[in-house]
């Protein structure tokens, strides 16, 4: 079905809140895994345990990245009506919550 509405007059809000949120996909992906590298415990063994213990977290980054990509698409609907700064502060707020939980996760994680 052809749209008979202008291309300027279309609202392509969403179209730019999906793009944020694939940014944002990375930056919780890679959140766990930089955060225990740079500031986390060294791992107490060999090299080649350390890595695999970093790609593992790298694993959990990605899952969070999958929950936060479809936590932030729930959260944009539920204020899809509200003013584009509504929805700005959602996003922004959901990415921080999450991106600081990894992070928070990565400096703590303690080998056993």
């Amino acid at each position: 079905m052809i749209s008979t509405t202008a291309p300027g007059k279309r609202d392509f809000g969403f179209l730019y809140f999906l793009a944020a949120r694939l940014v944002g996909m990375v930056l919780v992906g890679a959140a766990l895994p930089i955060a225990h590298t740079t500031f986390g415990e060294g791992y107490p063994g060999d090299g080649q345990h350390a890595f695999g213990f970093i790609i593992i977290f790298m694993v959990v980054g990605f899952g969070a990245a999958f929950v936060y990509l479809i936590t932030a698409t729930v959260g944009h609907f539920i204020v899809r009506k509200r003013s584009f700064r509504t929805r700005l502060w959602a996003e922004a707020i959901i990415l921080f919550a999450f991106v600081a939980d990894l992070v928070y996760g990565g400096v703590t994680a303690h080998y056993s």
